[in-house]
């Protein structure tokens, strides 16, 4: 993450060896209060934890293809094609979507 609480450590070294083993390609987390979607080691990474308070700014770790320190919220489409990521503000105004290929079944 590239808020303010960025990532965790002790998280990581958890997650990372389970992400790469099970060819994980998008990890949905909350916490840090923005809206983000960081794509590392091919790997998306979205952040949502706009739904009240949000932190104004970014700490630069990971290039990010989205960020926004706007409240709001996201929608998670799914079917057998693909998996759409979309963000909103709190007026339901679209600030950005992504598409992303449905896993094998």
């Amino acid at each position: 993450s590239n808020g303010f609480s960025g990532g965790y450590e002790e998280v990581t070294d958890v997650l990372e060896p389970l992400i790469k083993v099970h060819n994980v390609s998008a990890y949905f987390n909350g916490h840090d209060h923005s809206q983000q979607h960081i794509v590392s080691d091919g790997v998306s990474y979205f952040t949502q934890g706009a739904g009240s308070m949000t932190h104004k700014g970014f700490v630069p770790r990971e290039p990010a293809l989205f960020e926004s320190d706007l409240p709001g919220f996201s929608a998670i489409v799914y079917d057998e094609d693909d998996v759409r990521v979309y963000f909103f503000d709190d007026n339901a105004n679209g600030l950005y979507n992504y598409s992303l290929p449905a896993p094998p079944q």
